[in-house]
């Protein structure tokens, strides 16, 4: 298997939240702060609005995260990140 890169990691959710699109929202995913640890990527996204309180919201990443471990078989946590820091 290719040795995967933040950046690969990176593109790949951006992709995936293409396919999941929702009208309205915009995600922006933080490739410069993606980590690895064990087995796991750790990607920071950031919502174009406050989404805390929105279950949709949260589906939409849950949704990214089955997707890139079932095709993928990358073990994934978007974690999502609020304000501009």
């Amino acid at each position: 298997m290719k040795r995967l890169t933040r950046q690969t990691v990176g593109n790949k959710v951006e992709q995936s939240l293409a396919n999941h699109h929702r009208p309205g929202w915009r995600v922006e995913v933080l490739k410069e702060e993606i980590y690895r640890e064990d087995d796991w990527w750790y990607v920071p996204v950031r919502p174009d609005q406050d989404t805390r309180q929105t279950i949709q919201y949260y589906d939409l990443l849950a949704e990214v995260e089955t997707e890139l471990q079932d095709a993928e078989n990358i073990n994934i946590l978007l974690v999502p990140v609020y304000g501009e820091d």
